[in-house]
């Protein structure tokens, strides 16, 4: 198991304490020294005030100190490996072990083995010793028998029997000294029984003996032979292991003391490891909540500016509403009525006077705002005019007013340019003074004694338009401060749904501003919108 951080290495190993897992080399990103015992912490992270500047931390760097401490957490994990190793192999449970183990389990097979055998061998053993220590008695007793005794054999007793009886015979003796020979005669016969009784006893002992003798030849069997010689062979194996491990066992001591300071180094090597991540991950918060902060700012000036650019606007396109709005109405076509009775009138007394033009936009006050219209002019080119042929007919440049159909019309003109002089019907006016009557809905006049009616007509239209001019023009007003009321809402909300999004999104880059989309309303479609003229 891999040690953690900043946990305890555990106390002294001692001879019952129980080997641990080797140690795994642990994959981390940390910053620290590679040196054992002397770990410093590297700090990647720029710590400033949230006053002061502000940079971001040295990912390099911090990277780079990650790679030295890995290097030497492995290291140190690899010494306490070895270590780990040899402290297994000191152990109860190494390779010695095992093989003590196998040895043992042979050991006791042949036991089993041998206590078949054991019952017999032990009476073969007792009969054996029973046979031993009767021998040896009864050669001890006859060996003391022996030495008290004149004579050791029955060949001695007679020998020394028929040397006595030869020399009675022969009369060499005393009468004292035959009677002793003759005791002694007599004694040696009587001690010829006792001479004779030891040769029997020699014979038992003999005899006991080759039991015995035989006795040992039942205990030396090959196969029970076979199996002691091959029990000592293992037992001597198994004594010289056990003589190994002890003596390997012995050192378990110096091991565990030389893993607990390598577990200490690692262990700091994990703590420095630790403190390097909290520091490079402050650093890096501190970082990106300046950075944040300061894009909460930018938001909020952004959001600032768009809002006093928007109102600003919104002033702007109100202004102009309401300027246009109290702009009176019907002042362009009062104008042109006027032009157009004014001119019909001179025509109609005969002078001359240069072709009218209606009111064009750019003779209107000019507005705050809103540019200054140029528009185009109709000049009078009446006397130049050439008309144009077709299909052999000839027609003028300008209108001439008449009743008829057009074909009928167009025979009628032909037949009177060929026999004399045009009517007066005839009445011929500029173009510019046509569109004006037509855009007012007036029917042009089709000869002079009709121009009186289109006057009329003008008049009348005129009168129409300064009768309602202060009414509608009231109405464009209202209208206008409906609209201008519509934008301030519309500003409202748009201001509050930026506000939200600043507030709901200060980590991301502010969007772009958006327009505001407000519809410019000009006083003719004001006018066009409240009333139609007709003729």
């Amino acid at each position: 198991m891999v040690p953690q951080p900043k946990k305890a290495p555990g106390k002294a190993a001692g001879a019952s304490e129980k080997p641990a897992k080797p140690v795994q080399a642990a994959q981390g990103v940390t910053t620290a020294s590679a040196t054992p015992g002397a770990l410093t912490t590297t700090s990647t992270g720029s710590d400033t005030s949230s006053s002061g500047p502000f940079t971001k931390p040295d990912q390099a760097a911090y990277n780079k100190a990650q790679a030295e401490l890995r290097v030497k957490i492995d290291e140190l994990t690899s010494q306490v490996n070895a270590v780990q190793s040899k402290i297994e192999l000191a152990g109860r449970d190494g390779p010695n072990a095992e093989r003590r183990t196998a040895l043992k389990t042979e050991l006791d097979d042949m036991k089993r083995q041998q206590s078949g055998l054991k019952g017999n061998r032990a009476k073969i053993l007792d009969q054996l010793k029973a046979l031993q220590e009767s021998s040896q008695t009864r050669a001890r007793t006859l060996q003391a028998a022996k030495q008290k005794a004149q004579f050791k054999t029955v060949e001695e007793i007679e020998n020394h029997v028929r040397g006595l009886e030869r020399q009675i015979e022969s009369g060499t003796f005393t009468l004292t000294g035959e009677k002793k020979a003759l005791a002694d005669i007599s004694a040696s016969k009587r001690a010829r029984k006792a001479v004779e009784q030891f040769q029997v006893e020699q014979d038992a002992i003999d005899a006991e003996r080759a039991r015995a003798e035989e006795l040992r030849k039942e205990l030396d069997d090959p196969e029970s032979k076979a199996i002691s010689e091959r029990y000592e062979a293992i037992k001597t194996e198994f004594d010289t292991l056990k003589a190994e491990s002890d003596e390997i066992f012995a050192n378990r001591n110096r091991l565990f003391e030389e893993k607990k300071a390598l577990v200490v180094l690692l262990d700091e090597a994990w703590t420095q490891k630790k403190e390097s991540t909290r520091l490079h991950r402050e650093a890096g918060d501190r970082y990106f909540k300046k950075v944040q902060e300061e894009r909460q700012k930018k938001a909020e000036r952004y959001a600032a500016q768009r809002a006093a650019a928007e109102e600003e606007k919104r002033k702007e396109i109100a202004l102009r509403i309401r300027e246009e709005a109290e702009v009176p109405a019907y002042q362009t076509q009062i104008e042109d009525c006027q032009t157009l009775i004014d001119f019909l009138s001179l025509k109609a007394g005969g002078g001359s006077s240069s072709v009218p033009t209606p009111s064009a936009p750019a003779a209107r006050s000019e507005i705050a705002g809103i540019p200054k219209l140029e528009t185009r002019t109709v000049e009078n080119h009446a006397d130049t005019l050439v008309a144009r042929k077709k299909k052999g007919e000839e027609e003028d440049n300008y209108f001439v007013g008449g009743k008829g159909k057009k074909k009928g019309g167009a025979k009628a003109t032909n037949g009177a340019a060929s026999s004399g002089p045009a009517p007066e019907t005839k009445f011929n006016l500029p173009l510019a003074t046509l569109s004006a009557l037509l855009s007012l809905s007036i029917p042009p006049p089709s000869s002079h004694g009709d121009i009186s009616r289109t006057i009329g007509d003008l008049k009348t239209k005129k009168a129409w338009f300064e009768a309602n001019q202060a009414r509608v023009t009231a109405e464009n007003i209202a209208k206008a401060d409906v609209e201008i009321k519509r934008i301030d809402t519309t500003s409202k909300s748009s201001q509050s749904a930026v506000v939200s999004a600043v507030d709901g999104q200060a980590n991301e880059e502010p969007a772009e501003a958006l327009e505001t989309p407000v519809p410019v309303t000009s006083t003719d479609d004001v006018v066009s919108e409240t009333t139609e003229v007709t003729a």
